[in-house]
């Protein structure tokens, strides 16, 4: 499973009160948008540029290689990995 991709910030827009959501791995590919030299100056030349500031980038490497790790144990194991949202 891919936990990036599972894993989402709810967010409230402050203009129509609102909620939307972005995942993890919408936050990763700006934050690689932005290492790869991205040249926007901000949110209006770039909107998904304001989401690489939403996590730390080393906090969702930490949680994805965790993620793995939990997985590989879980098949050593002989078991299958069930996430539920709550």
């Amino acid at each position: 499973m891919d936990i990036l991709s599972a894993a989402t910030i709810e967010l409230r827009c402050n203009d129509c009160g609102g909620t939307y959501e972005i995942s993890l791995k919408q936050v990763e590919l700006s934050q690689e948008a932005l290492h790869a030299g991205c040249q926007a100056q901000g949110e209006n030349e770039c909107y998904p540029i304001i989401y690489a500031s939403l996590m730390d980038g080393a906090l969702i490497d930490d949680l994805q290689q965790t993620w793995h790790k939990i997985e590989e144990g879980v098949r050593r194991a002989g078991g299958r990995l069930l996430l539920h949202a709550g």
